[in-house]
């Protein structure tokens, strides 16, 4: 098992897009769930969603649906972000590997990969984000 962090001037919206982009799509790897962890000033929600898609008066797609109830949590209720959490397993076999990727709100924010199996392509993730300038 692999866990490695790094430091990004990115904002966390922006390295979830980077996560995905890399981890997503045509890369072998699956998004199976993910998560935002959200903070008020005497307590924390956490919204996970899982699956393919999220059937109810319509479907929905997973990151679309936890993007809505997030902004919504923010834009009604005064809530912040403070943390997603994006777990991939790779295809075709969901069980020969996994990544889960935690990112930090914060100045800078921070990027914490836990990688089994796909290590490589975790070190050329991290790698690649922007850093803060300075000792």
């Amino acid at each position: 098992m692999l866990n490695l962090t790094a430091s990004t001037i990115l904002t966390p919206d922006e390295a979830v897009e980077r996560a995905l982009a890399c981890f997503g799509g045509e890369s072998g790897m699956k998004l199976v769930e993910m998560a935002g962890h959200i903070h008020g000033r005497d307590g924390a929600v956490q919204v996970t969603v899982t699956g393919d898609s999220v059937v109810g008066r319509e479907k929905y797609e997973p990151l679309d649906l936890l993007r809505s109830i997030l902004r919504d949590m923010r834009d009604r209720y005064g809530l912040t972000v403070v943390q997603w959490q994006l777990h991939f397993h790779t295809l075709p076999d969901e069980t020969a590997g996994h990544l889960r990727v935690q990112i930090e709100a914060g100045h800078p924010v921070d990027v914490a990969c836990e990688s089994l199996e796909v290590d490589p392509q975790t070190r050329d993730f991290l790698d690649g984000l922007p850093r803060p300038e300075g000792p």
